[in-house]
């Protein structure tokens, strides 16, 4: 990651509802990098102790959450604040991804679309508790850079996301969230590729509560 920012790239980290997410773009801050939560809702909507706690963060010049009425805020934003966002939401394009005999993930791709349109690395990124107050934040090896030129290939760029997730998963099922395991849904045989109206880019389901 801090390799593409050095070379100017932009960098979106791609996210599950996993762990204790919430402290992710603000443990990014405390690191010297700059870090935006897409969330669902409306800016306004921002608690005012949110408000408040905002003005006190490393870069408070850049915004912490970015909602989805700021979308325009947030593609002018992309190259200065590493864009946190989830893919375990049902919202937007989503592709099915074979994960065990009879079940798929299905992911949401607006973080694969973003990152092809704007050029930027797409990493995956996981965090969990260790134990009590103690917490490890991983990130995964970027999506190959072929699966997002042009068109993006979203399938395979999905496939790498979710194998650089399931390890994490797997090893601490009791830190997946509601919208993780509502993401994992039984092989109907229903096409690979769902769209739903809209196709707007997939935010978090739980509005507010991230950053």
């Amino acid at each position: 990651m801090l390799a593409a920012r050095r070379s100017g790239r932009p960098t979106i980290l791609a996210f599950c509802h996993f762990g204790p997410m919430v402290l992710m773009a603000l443990w990014l801050r405390a690191h010297g990098l700059p870090a935006s939560t897409l969330v669902a809702g409306k800016a306004r909507a921002r608690s005012r102790v949110k408000r408040l706690k905002d003005r006190v963060v490393p870069f408070p010049e850049i915004p912490v959450a970015i909602y989805t009425d700021q979308l325009r805020e947030a593609i002018d934003l992309i190259a200065h604040t590493t864009l946190l966002v989830a893919v375990d939401v049902q919202a937007g394009k989503l592709i099915d991804l074979p994960v065990a005999p009879g079940w798929t993930f299905r992911m949401a791709t607006g973080a694969i679309r973003l990152a092809a349109q704007y050029e930027a690395s797409l990493i995956p990124c996981v965090i969990w508790e260790e134990e009590p107050w103690r917490f490890r934040f991983e990130l995964g090896d970027p999506v190959p850079p072929e699966f997002l030129r042009g068109r993006p290939d979203l399938m395979r760029a999905g496939q790498h996301l979710l194998r650089e997730f399931m390890p994490h998963l797997q090893r601490h099922p009791e830190q997946c969230f509601r919208e993780l395991l509502h993401s994992f849904q039984p092989d109907d045989a229903s096409p690979s590729c769902h769209v739903l109206p809209g196709d707007e880019v997939p935010v978090p389901a739980n509005r507010g509560n991230i950053a």
